[in-house]
């Protein structure tokens, strides 16, 4: 990265600062400042570009009577959302249903990864609101081919973590009995970045620990996207777990796994730093009721097993947790002599 910026108090130091740091590149590293790009900028009249964000003074509450405005940069994000707009219109107008919720999977990716970059800015939302609309428009007319509607996005069942905060209407199509939609740029809020605390260390237990509750929010947010991700569709889409694992599936064990609060259903233990897993409480329903939310469950990998292996020895577990896993385990039984 050759990009950076310094932040000085007035004119006449930014003027000096540029005439030192000219020579010192020149003279020490052998690199030459661009003239076009090296510029001195008053953030108080003129916002400043870095990055792809812009940046500016106003006046304020803030301990100078100034307040810093953050924005998007507005030439980048009107390219970017071009593209996905563009991209929205490339969806074939005849094709199966499995391949349009995937390329619906694809387009929510681009929508989630604009949100995520730009969401430190604090006029973040003003930004997003300006261009949502376009990217809302291009979907309900592409997906009107499909017999598309507007649904509140709490009600679809795609990207859960995000859409049962909104009652606003997004363009979805129907997959079986539930709804698909297309997420909006403007489910988005702004997210304030925090300086590094000097303690927040790998190397220490304290250090651990720090870092765990500053990034357990963004982590479990990741987990839930993770699990609803474009390559579990394309496996779906591709065949690779079987009939069972359909995109019904896919979406519901990232509803059942926000349900559980990220936590696994047997031992109560975070669901973070692993892949979870998603049992079925009877795996023998019909196909329409297996993988409903209500007979899902999030797990451990290990408790996974222990469930599905009754001759595997869990006496290293806990009382209420061997509990669970025979009531589990019965379950299983059970479903299984009244489905034969």
């Amino acid at each position: 990265a050759d990009d950076f910026v310094i932040i000085t108090d007035s004119r006449e130091h930014a003027e000096f600062w540029k005439s030192s740091l000219k020579e010192f590149l020149e003279t020490e590293m052998k690199l030459t400042l661009s003239k076009e790009k090296t510029l001195i900028t008053d953030v108080r009249k003129k916002h400043a570009t870095f990055l792809g964000y812009e940046f500016k003074v106003v006046k304020g509450k803030g301990e100078h009577g100034y307040v810093t405005r953050t924005q998007p940069d507005r030439e980048r994000l009107k390219r970017k959302v071009d593209v996905i707009a563009d991209n929205i219109k490339k969806i074939p107008r005849d094709t199966s249903r499995e391949k349009l919720i995937d390329e619906i999977n694809r387009i929510n990716s681009q929508i989630r990864g604009v949100i995520q970059y730009y969401q430190c800015c604090t006029w973040v939302s003003v930004s997003m609101d300006k261009y949502g609309r376009k990217i809302q428009l291009a979907a309900s007319r592409r997906l009107k081919k499909y017999k598309g509607k507007w649904i509140r996005a709490k009600d679809t069942q795609n990207l859960p973590r995000i859409h049962q905060n909104y009652r606003q209407k997004i363009p979805s199509v129907k997959y079986r009995d539930i709804y698909v939609g297309v997420t909006s740029l403007t489910f988005c809020n702004w997210q304030e970045t925090r300086g590094k605390n000097p303690k927040e260390t790998p190397y220490t237990a304290e250090g651990r620990e720090i870092n765990f509750r500053r990034t357990k929010k963004k982590r479990i947010q990741a987990r839930l996207d993770d699990v609803y991700s474009e390559n579990a569709s394309i496996a779906v889409l591709k065949g690779k777990w079987g009939y069972l694992n359909n995109f019904e599936f896919v979406m519901n064990k990232a509803y059942a796994l926000n349900r559980d609060r990220l936590k696994c259903r047997v031992c109560g233990k975070w669901l973070i730093d692993h892949a979870p897993y998603t049992h079925r409480i009877n795996p023998y329903l019909p196909l329409d009721k297996v993988n409903r939310v209500n007979n899902l469950i999030s797990v451990h990998k290990k408790c996974y097993m222990a469930i599905n292996t009754p001759g595997m020895d869990i006496s290293d577990y806990e009382k209420q947790v061997q509990k669970k896993i025979l009531s589990y385990r019965e379950k299983l039984v059970v479903s299984h002599t009244r489905n034969n």
